[in-house]
């Protein structure tokens, strides 16, 4: 940089000749101190003589002519500097206007040195009047924008800016230098402006760039760390807090939240499914703590976002679960999701509200509450965890039911569980079904409650019932135990079906009925009626390959009790015997001679035990099989395979109504009800309850006037 300039000290008429030679004498240094050359040398300046001078000019009442000679002289120098230095582009020509800037400043520096006297008496006190330095810098701006260099050193500076945003500069030394210097000359201007506008559309192209290259788990999380980045860089440029505001803002808007509606929901999903917290958090604050229009709306897309992560979150438990194992990996999630909730630790209620209603919806159609009833089931049989461990599991139970939005349908299968855990003394603990029913009284109506804690009672005082007898009773053998339950009507779902039995076990049921009225016999509203189709037998079977226990139902077991007396029957004589329905009959026959325990065979419509049976086991429970007649005899399905449960068959009566209403679009319920009634031997309630399972899935639908309709 090299400039050598000449100022020319005009004077005032009527100057004495002593002011005369201080006026040449000081704007001769004045001079000196706007020259500079290539090789420049160190500026020794007599500072307290000039000082005295222009105190001794000032005093002269000459402080208007001084500072505009002063002013004259400065500017002159910067117009030729501007000129003569900034010169190339791109980095050069920002370095050479971090020089002439700094150059600048140490010389007006100097001058106010100078002219200390001038400032404080006069130009700071002068409405119209600049500083020294002000009016410096601002012939320094004016110089510029008159010759385009302004523009230039803009235009060269969001070049570079943009190579630093894609991270093709990582030394960002000289853009400081320049950018600090830039933006104080830039109060004369709308910079600030020009940036956020630029910004504006150069992070709309990077949102449109990240959308379409990078998966929308990991978009919020390159966005918002090229956004700390960037307002690390304005930190740097020493920008004031209103600018780092709105370049905060243009962050947000136009590179994270630009467009969101359209894909903010699944980005929340995914970062939740990637346990990206600390990101969501920063996510959800920015959202939570801004009244926008916008971010309201954008709000309810992460909520929503949310939703559909403990959705996807309890579905894939459920799908991974074992039916007998759902119930504990469904508590670990309820308790991951209130702890992923916790770390939101912003006014977060809405966030709370949404994991409760979602995680409800979630565990409360069909498929999970029919899983989610048998893990329960499990819990109650199994014998390998202590009474403790269950006690502290009651709680998290309760949790677990407390979200299930249709309460009375899943008690109505916990119900049906607890009857058959009861009557098949699989439950390990009574006072634990009692502890667990109890709690379960405070969440709904007490009379929903009420029946199955009396089924609970019914087994304490069916077991000292059973003592009292045997104590009493002539007709027990050895070879033959007899374990009666009294169980109340009003309690427990009977099951209707009569059969004929075997003279010794028909003598003990009339004996336990006098002993049980004898007991009562001042309460004549006790009653007993026996209920073969809730009873069960063990039969000790001997097969030539080996002994075997075998758990029936009582109809079973007196099937196969008949073939104690005979080699080979036919259906017809079987239902002569036992005195069963045809139906009843039908499932009893199909479930000992098909399937995998095939304990009867039938050639020629013949029934005779099957000699070649074997088990590894020596303890084996019998299923239970329904079958559709024709003509008195079992008769297999299309809709129904050899050995299917009473859950297969449920699976195969739900296709059959999900393929007639798919049909039919729309049917009254009646008609649905009788439609199954005439396909299937099944109860009527049973049906209601499929029927239900398929509305909560999503299958069907209940429309006006008691019509059922198909939802595609």
């Amino acid at each position: 940089m090299s400039n050598v300039s000449k100022h020319k000290v005009k004077h005032r008429r009527g100057l004495s000749p002593y002011l005369r030679e201080i006026y040449s004498t000081l704007f001769e240094q004045v001079g000196r101190v706007l020259q500079c050359s290539k090789d420049e040398q160190p500026l020794t300046v007599g500072y307290n003589k000039l000082y005295k001078y222009v105190e001794f000019i000032c005093r002269d009442r000459q402080q208007s002519p001084l500072a505009t000679q002063l002013f004259e002289a400065t500017d002159s120098s910067i117009n030729s500097l501007v000129t003569q230095v900034l010169l190339g582009e791109g980095d050069e020509l920002l370095k050479n206007f971090v020089t002439l800037y700094d150059w600048l400043y140490h010389r007006l520096d100097i001058l106010e040195r100078i002219f200390l006297y001038l400032d404080r008496t006069y130009l700071l006190n002068h409405p119209l009047k600049k500083t020294i330095k002000e009016n410096g810098f601002y012939t320094l701006y004016t110089s510029l924008t008159i010759s385009g260099k302004w523009d230039d050193l803009y235009n060269s500076f969001e070049q570079i800016l943009c190579r630093v945003r894609r991270g093709e500069i990582s030394d960002m030394s000289l853009e400081l230098e320049f950018f600090t210097r830039y933006h104080t000359l830039a109060k004369w201007d709308t910079l600030d402006k020009r940036l956020l506008e630029s910004s504006r559309a150069y992070f709309t192209e990077a949102h449109d760039y990240v959308v379409s290259n990078i998966p929308p788990e990991n978009r919020f999380e390159i966005n918002y760390r090229a956004s700390l980045k960037e307002l690390d860089m304005w930190k740097a440029c020493r920008m004031n807090d209103e600018f780092l505001d709105a370049m905060h803002r243009v962050l947000w808007d136009y590179l994270i939240l630009y467009k969101y509606e359209d894909d903010l929901r699944e980005i929340a999903k995914s970062m939740f499914q990637t346990n990206k917290i600390k990101l969501l958090h920063k996510l959800w604050n920015e959202l939570i703590l801004k009244n926008t229009l916008d971010q309201r709306e954008y709000l309810q897309l992460f909520l929503q976002g949310f939703a559909d992560f403990v959705s996807w979150s309890v579905n894939n438990v459920v799908d991974d679960s074992a039916m007998s194992e759902l119930l504990q990996p469904l508590i670990d999630l309820k308790s991951d999701i209130s702890e992923t909730v916790s770390h939101f630790k912003s006014p977060n209620k809405v966030l709370v509200y949404k994991a409760r209603d979602s995680f409800q919806s979630a565990i409360s159609n069909g498929k999970t509450l029919y899983k989610l009833s048998k893990s329960i089931d499990n819990f109650f049989r199994s014998a390998e965890l202590s009474l403790e461990t269950k006690k502290a599991s009651l709680e998290d139970i309760l949790l677990l039911f407390k979200s299930i939005q249709d309460k009375e349908y899943f008690l109505k299968m916990w119900k049906g569980d607890l009857s058959k855990r009861l009557i098949q003394r699989t439950t390990p603990s009574l006072e634990l079904e009692d502890s667990m029913l109890q709690m379960l009284g405070n969440e709904v109506n007490e009379d929903i409650i009420k029946p199955m804690r009396t089924m609970v009672h019914d087994m304490t005082e069916s077991h000292d019932l059973e003592l009292g007898y045997q104590t009493s009773s002539q007709l027990l053998t050895t070879s033959c135990e007899f374990h009666p339950l009294v169980l109340n009507s009003y309690s427990w779902p009977v099951i209707k079906g009569t059969a004929a039995l075997p003279p010794d076990l028909n003598s003990l049921i009339l004996d336990f009925q006098q002993f049980y009225l004898d007991k009562w016999s001042e309460d004549k509203k006790h009653k007993l009626q026996w209920c073969p189709a809730m009873s069960s037998m063990v039969i000790e079977a001997h097969f030539p390959h080996g002994d075997k226990q075998l758990h029936t139902s009582e109809f079973q077991g007196l099937v196969l009790l008949l073939f104690n007396d005979h080699d080979s029957l036919s259906f017809e004589d079987i239902k002569a015997l036992v005195r069963m329905d045809s139906g009843t009959l039908s499932g009893v026959l199909y479930s000992l001679t098909n399937g995998k325990h095939r304990i009867l065979t039938k050639d020629d419509n013949a029934y005779s035990m099957n000699k070649d049976f074997s088990d590894k086991r020596k303890v084996i429970k019998l299923r239970q099989v329904q079958m559709r007649l024709r003509g008195g005899d079992a008769v297999e399905e299309d809709d129904e395979s050899p050995g299917v449960s009473n859950e297969d068959r449920n699976e195969l009566i739900r296709a059959f109504i999900t393929r007639l209403m798919k049909h039919k679009e729309s049917y009254p319920l009646e008609d649905l009800i009788n439609a199954v009634l005439e396909k299937y031997i099944i109860q009527r309630q049973d049906v209601e309850t499929l029927i239900r399972d398929l509305i909560q899935k999503d299958y069907l639908e209940r429309g006006l006037d008691n019509y059922i309709k198909y939802k595609p």
